[in-house]
């Protein structure tokens, strides 16, 4: 392990020999941070530019740490030897944190689940690999508590859904759902996505997404199955178009509301019920601006909605924030602009008012993306704006809240290492991180969208079937051990 102080801009290392397979950190040392850094060679540290005196002393090192966690901001990144995505973020008791991620570290796409001390340090890790026949990009959502359980829709190789009961520590032991039919994959390139998880009557699930098949078009998915994976109806609607379903949640009848886009640049909001019925749909457009990748969070009977908005033609990319009645009818939209190209991909309540986060690229960067973060009031006036990163690609994708009142934010950066790496950033109750953040101003603009009803295909899919698989699971993660450093721009 090594430990440092850092005294007026002079460096002093100690270290000793650890794991050859523990591969060391970069990170810039202009933040005071608490960070341990296991290595089996000197650092390189880059030369530091300094404009106050800093005094940082490293001793909680994971497995001696002694002093409490620290309620201000904690800024650290976790990987493996190869790339790691953050795709959820679980707050669990005791400030705890689950980190639901897909790793490439054995090769195919696997779920890494992290589990966080309240201060960042300590994780515990665990790899659930999908048996090799259905291995491929590997992705989580909709992460919820259910009955004392936790589960998370899962969707793998463009071929299987399923709704899956997480272990303690993010492993995925067992899991049992839909497989599109091998040989229609294999000889028609049939593909499906799973985008979201909501849970429908009794201890049945609904997932959401698009399906690729005979109509060689992508079309709007929905699925409903048992808890035993087995499929209760699996239906899909389309135009001749290309249609794809991006979020969805609960519509507080034990169906759902999804959202999506086509491509005519239309935002697409969708209710489907319990039995698979297509209760009512809407789509949106908004002049000048193409519409995609929408997300979706239920608001007092309403729902909100953030999406992806670029001028056409144009280089200009916003933020659209709209909010829909229960009749999917829009009741008032904005949209979010800062001078630079946003690119929205979470959506979170706030206390009153709401999290926006993603990925922000402009003139003011070398290179790469950085991540942002938008609060929001009730009135989704602008209240603090923010961005950080390294020198590679940074963009944020999952938020969590805190007990204190704060807020877990996680994504995934190239500043490391090109092959990506989890960040994870703990924002206190006054949306602050230990990290040199710059501020990054945004201003509104309220914008009208029109709203038509478009005309859905329903058909029933007979292609797929039930599928049971025991996946390998390894939690002596030690050559590949998540290690810690910091995802900041000077």
């Amino acid at each position: 392990m090594a430990c440092l102080i850092l005294i007026g801009g002079c460096y002093f290392l100690q270290t000793q020999t650890a794991p050859a397979a523990i591969r060391p950190w970069r990170f810039n040392p202009n933040f005071a941070l608490p960070i341990c850094l296991p290595m089996n060679r000197p650092a390189r540290l880059p030369h530091w530019s300094g404009l106050l005196p800093l005094v940082l002393l490293l001793t909680a090192c994971p497995g001696n740490k002694t002093e409490p966690p620290e309620p201000a901001g904690i800024v650290n990144a976790y990987g493996t030897s190869a790339a790691d995505y953050c795709q959820q973020l679980v707050a669990q008791g005791g400030d705890q944190l689950l980190v639901l991620a897909s790793s490439e570290v054995n090769g195919p796409p696997a779920l890494l689940g992290l589990r966080l001390e309240a201060s960042g340090y300590s994780p515990s890790g665990s790899l659930s690999s999908l048996p090799e026949g259905i291995q491929g990009r590997f992705l989580t959502f909709g992460a919820q508590q259910r009955n004392g359980e936790l589960w998370t829709g899962l969707a793998s190789g463009n071929r299987f859904l399923a709704a899956g009961r997480l272990e303690g520590n993010g492993s995925l032991p067992n899991v049992a759902g839909l497989l599109l039919d091998p040989e229609q994959v294999s000889r028609n390139r049939f593909q499906c996505h799973g985008r979201a998880l909501v849970a429908g009557p009794a201890s049945d699930w609904l997932i959401a997404g698009h399906v690729f098949d005979d109509t060689r078009t992508d079309d709007l998915l929905a699925v409903r199955f048992g808890r035993d994976g087995s499929p209760v109806w699996t239906k899909a609607w389309g135009t001749p178009q290309n249609e794809y379903l991006t979020d969805a949640t609960s519509d507080g009848a034990e169906g759902l509301v999804a959202v999506g886009f086509d491509t005519r640049g239309q935002l697409l909001a969708v209710q489907i019920s319990s039995t698979g019925q297509l209760v009512q749909a809407q789509a949106l457009s908004l002049t000048g601006w193409q519409l995609s990748s929408p997300r979706i969070a239920a608001s007092n009977g309403n729902y909100v909605v953030l999406a992806q908005a670029s001028t056409d033609p144009g280089p200009r990319q916003a933020a659209l924030l709209l909010e829909l009645n229960a009749s999917l009818n829009p009741v008032r939209s904005r949209l979010l602009i800062a001078e630079g190209r946003l690119k929205p991909r979470v959506l979170a309540p706030l206390g009153e008012g709401w999290a926006v986060a993603g990925a922000f690229e402009g003139a003011a960067l070398d290179r790469g993306t950085d991540a942002f973060w938008f609060q929001l009031g009730a009135d989704w006036s602008p209240r603090v704006g923010t961005a950080f990163g390294g020198t590679g690609i940074d963009e944020a994708s999952a938020l969590a809240p805190t007990e204190r009142g704060g807020t877990w934010l996680g994504g995934s950066t190239e500043s490391f290492d090109p092959s990506a790496d989890l960040f994870i950033v703990r924002l206190n109750d006054r949306h602050e991180a230990r990290c040199q953040q710059r501020n990054l101003d945004f201003r509104t603009e309220d914008v009208s969208l029109a709203a038509v009803t478009p005309t859905l295909t329903e058909r029933m899919l007979t292609y797929f079937q039930l599928g049971r698989y025991s996946l390998t699971v390894r939690t002596d993660l030690a050559r590949n051990r998540p290690t810690s450093s910091q995802p900041c721009r000077n």
